[in-house]
Parts: structure tokens; C-alpha cells; sequence
């Protein structure tokens, strides 16, 4: 018998990593509480702190990169998995798993984990710059742009200007502006799902997207 065709796409999209990446982001967001780490300034004399809860969303960055690093190849990682499934279709089922499931992680971050609005908008923020990342150029590109993007907003002092803007993951980060920041970046990252303009060099060649 046949399997269905949104079965393996599911499949191929490692839905089950994806799940379990997001309850282990919670589960350890709970598990961090207030633990922080004094950091030095990135200029300055005066050291700062930041929470651990600051870059385990790279948790769900990680699964995201995974689960669409065959997408910015001319040919899927998982082609048998995807055969059956339309072209046409391929990109709008995976922008809607990326932006639900990203959804729902940042919620239960910001709900279950206590996390707040600056949860939410980290979750948010991480994975969609990951999702871009990776396929314009890479899973190894996407994940290192996200870990970038946390150190240098966490070294930031908090007495330099324009701080609670810079702070995007931080609690004490600006939460309109965070989120916001957030939601264009997961609309960039669908967008490029949906419309398939993604590209990744390899060993100096290019491959097109699907």
C-alpha cells in the first residue's frame, strides 16, 4: 500500500524533531528560570548579564535548518519522499509549517515557559532568520546568522544608546519593536518558501532552488 503523500512530506520534513525540539525548548525554558551569565560589554568597562533562556531558542533554529536544508538544493536531500507531492504545493505546505510551527513554539515559550512577549519575538526572530539562512546559503550559514545575532545583542551594554532596541532578545529589550522584528522576519523566511527564490553555493557551484 501506498503511502499518503502528506505523510511523507511530513516525513521529509522531520515533523517528529521538530515536535520534540519544541518541548524540549520549553521544558528547559522552565527548567533555566532566572539563570544568567555575567558577559563582558561589547564596549565599555561595565559587564553585563543575560538570562541562559536568551539563546535556547536556538533549540527550535537548529530543527528548523534541518527540516528545510534540502529546500535550497536544485534536488530535494529526501527526493522519494517528495515525489508524489505537486511542486506548486510543496512551498505553500512548508511555509505553513514553518510559520505554524513556529507559532506554536514561541507561544508555549511565551505561555507554558513563562517567556512573555520577548519569548515569543525570540523564537520568532531566531527561526526566521535561520529558515532565510538557510536557504539563501546554507543550514550551517542559517544557524551561525541566529547564534551571531544572539552574542552581539547579549554583549550590547545596557547604558549604550538605543539598548532596549538592540536588546532583541533580552526581557529587557523594547517588546513591540522585538516582535515586530520577529514577524517580518518568518514572513521573509515563508515568503521564500512559498515562492521558491532560494539559492545555496556549493563547493563553488551553484545549485537553484526548487
Amino acid at each position: 500500500m501506498r503511502a499518503d503523500p502528506m505523510i511523507l512530506w511530513l516525513r521529509a520534513r522531520r515533523a517528529g524533531w521538530l515536535a520534540a525540539a519544541a518541548l524540549a525548548l520549553v521544558a528547559l525554558d522552565r527548567a533555566a528560570g532566572e539563570l544568567s551569565l555575567s558577559v563582558p560589554a561589547l564596549f565599555g568597562t561595565t559587564s553585563g548579564v543575560v538570562f541562559l533562556d536568551t539563546f535556547l531558542p536556538l533549540i527550535w533554529a537548529a530543527a528548523i535548518a534541518d527540516a528545510f536544508t534540502g529546500r535550497g538544493l536544485g534536488t530535494e536531500a529526501r527526493p522519494a519522499l517528495l515525489a508524489r507531492l505537486p511542486a506548486s504545493r510543496l512551498g505553500v505546505h512548508d511555509a505553513g509549517l514553518f510559520l505554524t510551527g513556529s507559532a506554536a513554539a514561541g507561544g508555549l515559550v511565551a505561555g507554558v515557559a513563562g517567556g512573555g512577549v520577548h519569548g515569543l519575538a525570540a523564537v520568532l526572530m531566531l527561526a526566521g532568520l535561520t529558515c532565510a539562512g538557510t536557504l539563501r546559503a546554507g543550514p550551517a550559514a542559517g544557524i551561525f546568522a541566529s547564534t551571531l545575532l544572539a552574542l552581539l545583542t547579549s554583549v550590547y551594554p545596557r547604558n549604550a544608546p538605543a539598548a532596549r532596541f538592540v536588546h532583541l532578545l533580552q526581557p529587557d529589550g523594547e517588546p513591540a519593536w522585538a516582535l515586530g522584528c520577529g514577524i517580518a522576519t518568518c514572513l521573509v523566511a515563508a515568503g521564500l518558501l512559498v515562492t521558491g527564490r532560494v539559492h545555496v553555493r556549493l563547493y563553488a557551484t551553484d545549485v537553484g532552488a526548487l
